[in-house]
C-alpha cells in the first residue's frame, strides 16, 4: 500500500508551495508524486490562508492533491 506525505516550500513572503509525496509499496523513500501527464501534485497557497493550507495538506496526506 502506498503512503503519502507532504513537502512545503516558501516561494515568497505571500505564497507557499505544497507538494504531495508518495512512498510506493516496497520503496525506502518518499518522492514527489506526479499526475499521469507528468505534472507534480502540488498547490500554491497564500501563506495567510489557514483553511487552504490545511485543506491542501489534508488532501496530500490522503493522496488526493491535484495540480493547482
Amino acid at each position: 500500500m502506498d503512503k503519502y506525505g507532504v513537502r512545503i516550500y516558501p516561494l515568497d513572503e505571500h505564497v507557499i508551495l505544497i507538494k504531495q509525496t508518495v512512498k510506493r509499496s516496497g520503496s525506502l523513500r518518499y518522492v514527489v508524486d506526479t499526475l499521469p501527464n507528468g505534472d507534480h501534485r502540488e498547490a500554491h497557497v497564500n501563506i495567510d490562508d489557514d483553511k487552504d493550507i490545511a485543506n491542501a495538506v489534508r488532501a496530500a496526506l490522503k493522496g488526493d492533491l491535484q495540480h493547482t
